[in-house]
């Protein structure tokens, strides 16, 4: 068992039994081994740098260092990013994607006469032979 006894406001005098496991360390030994130890830890924030498309929500002291910023570029013809408000407009006022519409057959037709309509449209084969039937009569002319 110990025994201590206040020799001063500065001093303290512990006598220790023979077989004690107390261990009192030095002031000295506790400055040596107070001193050995890593430095304290500073710490920084972490933000945005120049886009302002992100936010960071608890980025004070959230780095041990001095701190550091993360940068989001702005997307470009070889550059990936984030899109500005006047390019998104630009791609979301595109025209839709065009749909096909088939040819409708009814109005095709592979010859022509005084019941034809201008809604209906001649065949290969009647342009073909049209044609030939022209060089034809300019032939024989």
């Amino acid at each position: 068992m110990a025994r201590y006894k206040i020799l001063s406001e500065r001093e303290l005098k512990i006598d220790l039994a023979d077989n004690s496991d107390s261990f009192i360390a030095s002031q000295k030994a506790v400055k040596t081994a107070v001193d050995a130890k890593e430095n304290t830890l500073t710490k920084g924030n972490l933000t945005e740098a120049t886009s302002s498309v992100l936010t960071i929500s608890g980025g004070t002291g959230a780095i041990i260092g001095s701190g550091t910023s993360i940068q989001v570029k702005q997307a470009g013809t070889s550059q990936d990013g984030y899109l500005s408000s006047t390019d998104w407009n630009t791609f979301n006022g595109k025209q839709a994607a065009l749909g096909y519409t088939a040819e409708n057959n009814a109005n095709k037709v592979t010859s022509i006469s005084s019941s034809s309509t201008d809604t209906q449209y001649p065949s290969a084969k009647l342009l073909y032979d049209t044609v030939g039937d022209i060089e034809t009569l300019l032939a024989n002319i």
